[in-house]
């Protein structure tokens, strides 16, 4: 009687772990699942405040709204046959004034200023 105790014991802890497993396993991919439609880590862009920004990620910073600028500046001249005045001057406006731009905008100004403030100071 002990025998069949015994293996009565043994197949509900069987069956009980192998239903744990399965319910375990299903848990996981449903898991996975979401995982797979959530955006990873790399494609959400949270802006950086200022003083996060390292040298390296305001020179290159830099150089890439001055690409993107004269690249849209030219398209814009482009395309000014097309366009009434003030159309034109809203799309400067908005090349100039974008938000991802305007912390690297002002250091460029910034820059010219002083360049053009020692151009001015050495010709006196």
């Amino acid at each position: 009687m002990t025998d069949s105790n015994t293996d009565s014991v043994n197949t509900s802890n069987l069956a009980s772990i192998d239903f744990d497993k399965i319910i375990e396993k299903k848990i996981e991919n449903k898991f996975n699942q979401v995982m797979d439609i959530l955006p990873s880590p790399e494609n959400i862009n949270i802006p950086k405040s200022i003083p996060d920004y390292t040298i390296s990620d305001i020179y290159n910073g830099i150089i890439q709204t001055i690409i993107d600028v004269i690249n849209e500046m030219s398209e814009l001249m482009s395309e000014r046959k097309y366009m009434s005045n003030k159309e034109y001057r809203e799309k400067i406006f908005s090349i100039f004034l974008n938000q991802k731009r305007r912390y690297f905008l002002g250091i460029i100004l910034i820059i010219i200023s002083f360049i053009l403030y020692f151009i001015d100071g050495s010709s006196v």
